[in-house]
C-alpha cells in the first residue's frame, strides 16, 4: 500500500474506509487547489459515517501534523532523501 499512496484513487489496494481517510487528507492538504469548500459536505458525511469522534479527531490531528512538518521542511529546505543531520 505504501508504494501506491500517491495513486490511491486508482489503486485497488485500499478499502473504502482507507479511501475516505485518504480523501480527507488530500482535501486538507490541497486546500489551495480548491476554490470551493475544501472539505465538501459529502466527504465529511462519509468520514463521520465510517469513523467515530475519537477516530476523526485522530485523523485530523495526524493530517494536520504531517502537513505542519511538510511545510516547515519546505521553509528550511530540508529534503527527505538528504536529511541535514546525515550530511557532514
Amino acid at each position: 500500500q505504501i508504494s501506491s499512496v500517491a495513486v490511491w484513487i486508482e489503486s485497488p489496494y485500499f478499502d473504502d474506509d482507507q479511501r475516505v481517510a485518504l480523501a480527507l487528507a488530500d482535501s486538507l492538504t490541497r486546500m489551495a487547489d480548491r476554490s470551493d469548500d475544501p472539505v465538501p459536505d459529502d466527504l465529511w458525511a462519509a468520514v463521520t459515517a465510517r469513523y467515530d469522534e475519537r477516530q476523526v479527531s485522530a485523523l485530523l490531528l495526524q493530517i494536520g501534523t504531517l502537513n505542519l512538518f511538510n511545510r516547515l521542511n519546505v521553509a528550511v529546505k530540508e529534503q527527505a532523501d538528504r536529511p541535514s543531520w546525515k550530511q557532514g
